[in-house]
């Protein structure tokens, strides 16, 4: 069940940026119009990661890959990064 309600959150955030997007550079004849509804559809991906860190396996996961980013033991100053 919460893999159902995880993809049709995706599906919904993915309709609900996208279709007023598509409608405004077809239909629209003002340039601001279409500037809006393009801008609109940008910010889908942000919307996307924000809304799949509800499930708490992915918010998990993106907390420890935060903590080892900031600890230094990932990154290009890391050890796991140098080859010998």
């Amino acid at each position: 069940r919460a893999l159902t309600v995880y993809f049709f959150r995706l599906l919904f955030i993915f309709v609900f940026f996208w279709f007023p997007a598509v409608l405004s550079a077809y239909v629209a004849t003002n340039p601001w119009l279409s500037f809006v509804g393009a801008s609109w559809s940008h910010v889908q991906g942000a919307v996307s990661a924000l809304a799949m860190l509800g499930k708490s396996d992915v918010y998990d996961c993106a907390q420890n890959l935060l903590s080892l980013v900031t600890s230094g033991l990932l990154g290009a100053g890391s050890s796991l990064a140098q080859t010998e």
